[in-house]
């Protein structure tokens, strides 16, 4: 399959993150446990996270083979690092563009906000009906971050690396992309009207902010 490769600027792109992996994590049953005392209390967060990859990761703590080093002068840097720790999609195995080995993700995000809700809607979605849950909340912290560079680039339809939930040959597709040093790859969306990218590296990801918050409801089994 020949490879497209083009410069490209994207600014502003977005990436949604559950606002419940902000640290330090808070266990969903820790006052239930300990109660309301404050000592008890941070003891108890303490101890939850001292095993808690995510956590661990972002203090350089982890135990994750082929984790990319400490982000230096970043902003946000552990919420970039934490997304090539965790393989997004890992429980099936794997996203798009990579596979679900820890410390092998990537930083993904799209061209806009409805770009970003619609990606996270399929895949939580999914995981909600599989749960069989009737209504739930989510909140998720809306990242801005800035691309510069080469990147390849899927314009023409490409209907096996574009496949809506088969990722085989996407994965097989970015490894090649890696091994041969591209950084990123651009791609239109089977979600939405936009486009998305996969950062294979964390260098490529810049000026990183957090900027606001999305509330997704989940309501009688199907988004609201």
């Amino acid at each position: 399959m020949p490879v497209h490769v083009a410069h490209v600027t994207a600014t502003d792109t977005v990436r949604l993150v559950n606002s419940r992996y902000r640290t330090p994590l808070i266990p969903h049953n820790a006052e239930s446990v300990v109660g309301t005392d404050p000592a008890m209390l941070t003891a108890w967060i303490d101890l939850a996270n001292a095993t808690n990859e995510r956590v661990l990761y972002e203090h350089d703590q982890h135990t994750v083979t082929g984790a990319p080093s400490p982000i230096l002068g970043v902003s946000f840097g552990p919420v970039l690092r934490a997304a090539f720790a965790h393989s997004p999609g890992a429980d099936r195995g794997g996203a798009r563009f990579n596979g679900p080995d820890p410390g092998h993700g990537a930083w993904y995000a799209s061209s806009d906000t409805t770009g970003a809700i619609a990606e996270v809607m399929h895949h939580q979605g999914r995981f909600l009906t599989e749960a069989r849950a009737l209504d739930q909340d989510s909140v998720y912290d809306r990242y801005l971050a800035d691309m510069n560079g080469t990147m390849v680039m899927i314009i023409a339809p490409e209907p096996v690396l574009l496949d809506a939930d088969d990722y085989s040959a996407s994965q097989q597709f970015a490894d090649k992309i890696r091994a041969d040093g591209h950084p990123a790859i651009h791609y239109p969306s089977v979600r939405s009207s936009g486009d998305n990218l996969a950062c294979l590296v964390p260098a490529i990801v810049q000026n990183i902010r957090r900027d606001g918050q999305v509330t997704l409801q989940w309501r009688n089994g199907a988004w609201a």
